[in-house]
């Protein structure tokens, strides 16, 4: 893969608690070509899930991926996207943190992640 973004959520626990519950990733191909997407995301380092796609390319069906009501670990939360496009933010993506109520509390979109090209 030749693109990497990275957007890092502290959900370290307080009085035994993890302050956020659940996260919904919703990534849109913007490219005129068809590109693998594979979201990782990991808890103090370690995997705890991994989805591959095949996004279409843009105006096409299937442009678009959205991971709903993903349960979150406590601890460091990291959440990795790999494509396999190229080129300055060829992906729209909006990520949103709920808390154990449901509320949105963050909602970040493509340029609050770390950008990193190969």
């Amino acid at each position: 893969m030749s693109v990497y973004y990275s957007q890092q959520i502290d959900n370290v626990e307080r009085n035994g608690k993890a302050p956020y519950d659940k996260i919904t990733l919703f990534v849109r191909n913007q490219c005129p070509q068809q590109s693998n997407l594979l979201v990782r995301l990991t808890a103090n380092d370690t995997v705890f899930a991994q989805h591959l796609h095949r996004l279409m390319p843009a105006g096409l069906p299937n442009a678009e991926v959205q991971l709903s009501d993903i349960r979150l670990l406590g601890g460091k939360i990291v959440v990795q996207l790999y494509t396999t496009i190229s080129g300055r933010h060829p992906l729209d993506i909006i990520l949103r943190v709920y808390n154990r109520r449901g509320h949105i509390i963050h909602e970040w979109g493509m340029l609050s992640f770390t950008e990193i090209t190969s």
